[in-house]
C-alpha cells in the first residue's frame, strides 16, 4: 500500500538575551489543521495556548528550543523544549557531531551537524522514518 500526505508545517521562535520569548507551531496534514499552539513567556514561567485554550507551563527561561536544533549545534546543552510536548526533552551526544532526542511514546529524532551547521535530521518513529538533508 501507498499512502500520500500533504503535511504544511511553520514554525517560529523568538528569543531575546538568550530567553525564548515566544514560539508557535502550525502544522496541516491533508488539509486537516492537526496543530496551531502558542509558547509565551509570562513572566516565572510560560503559558501554551493550543487554539484559545491557554495553559500554564511551569518552566522557566528556556534557552534551546527544538527549532534551535536546526541552526546551532547542542555541543554542551543537555535538554530541548519541545512544542508539541510542552516539555523539556533530553538531548544525548552520540559523538561525532550528532544527538538523539527520544521523544515521548519511544520514537527518536537524530541531528547531524558539519561545522555547526545541522545537515541531517534522521526520524525513526513507530510508523515511518525520514531522513531530512540540507542541500546547499
Amino acid at each position: 500500500m501507498v499512502f500520500i500526505f500533504n503535511v504544511l508545517e511553520q514554525q517560529t521562535a523568538t528569543f531575546w538575551k538568550g530567553i525564548l520569548l515566544q514560539s508557535h507551531v502550525f502544522r496541516k496534514v491533508n488539509n486537516n489543521i492537526k496543530m496551531n499552539r502558542y509558547t509565551y513567556c509570562s513572566g516565572n514561567y510560560y503559558e501554551v495556548d493550543d487554539e484559545g485554550a491557554a495553559d500554564p507551563l511551569m518552566l522557566n527561561g528556556i534557552r534551546y528550543s527544538q527549532l534551535s536544533m536546526y541552526f546551532i549545534e547542542p555541543e554542551s546543552i543537555k535538554q530541548v523544549y519541545s512544542d508539541n510536548y510542552r516539555m523539556m526533552l533530553d538531548i544525548e551526544n552520540t559523538g561525532n557531531h550528532s544527538y538523539k532526542v527520544k521523544l515521548p511514546g519511544g520514537d527518536i529524532n537524530y541531528y547531524y551537524y558539519t561545522n555547526g551547521l545541522c545537515t541531517k535530521v534522521k526520524a525513526e518513529h513507530s510508523l515511518f522514518s525520514v531522513e531530512f538533508i540540507l542541500i546547499q
